[in-house]
């Protein structure tokens, strides 16, 4: 730091207004009390026929590879 340049703070600079012993309790943030979440309704259970219907997909093109070439092999 050059021996020329002086920095100085302090709160008389940056507040003009002497605080009081209260000062906190009006700068704090007002919080709202946390509210229960609604119920809703579950959502629709559509897994297990979407999964049945992927393994049937599958068997099916896993026939249709087999029966192929089968037909070739002949």
């Amino acid at each position: 730091m050059p021996s020329g340049l002086t920095i100085s703070c302090s709160l008389r600079d940056v507040s003009p207004v002497k605080p009081s012993p209260n000062a906190t309790i009006a700068f704090m943030a007002k919080y709202k009390p946390a509210k229960a979440k609604k119920q809703t309704a579950p959502p629709p259970q559509g897994a297990i026929p979407c999964v049945v219907m992927v393994i049937l997909a599958i068997a099916g093109v896993m026939l249709l590879l087999f029966f192929v070439m089968k037909s070739s092999g002949s």
